[in-house]
C-alpha cells in the first residue's frame, strides 16, 4: 500500500476576517466549529481533531479537501 504525501497549507487570516465569521454569520463560536467539522465529514474525513485553547482553534481531519490551486483561483493576490 502506498503511503500519499500529505500537505499543509497554512492559512493565516486577518482579525477582521475572524469577526466577520464569528460575528455576523454565527450566532456563537460553537456553531463556526461546527461548520468546520461538518466540512470535514463533507470531505470523506473518517478522523477530524479539535484542539481549543486560548489563543487558537485548530481543526485538522484526514478528508480530501480542496487541491492546491483552488485557493490561488478564489482568492485574489
Amino acid at each position: 500500500m502506498r503511503e500519499e504525501a500529505t500537505l499543509h497549507l497554512p492559512v493565516t487570516v486577518d482579525k477582521s476576517h475572524i469577526i466577520t465569521l464569528g460575528e455576523r454569520l454565527y450566532g456563537e463560536s460553537i456553531e463556526l466549529v461546527r461548520e468546520l467539522v461538518n466540512n470535514a465529514y463533507d470531505a470523506d474525513a473518517s478522523r477530524v481533531n479539535v484542539q481549543i485553547s486560548k489563543d487558537e482553534i485548530v481543526v485538522e481531519d484526514d478528508g480530501n479537501g480542496m487541491d492546491l490551486t483552488f485557493p490561488t483561483r478564489i482568492i485574489p493576490t
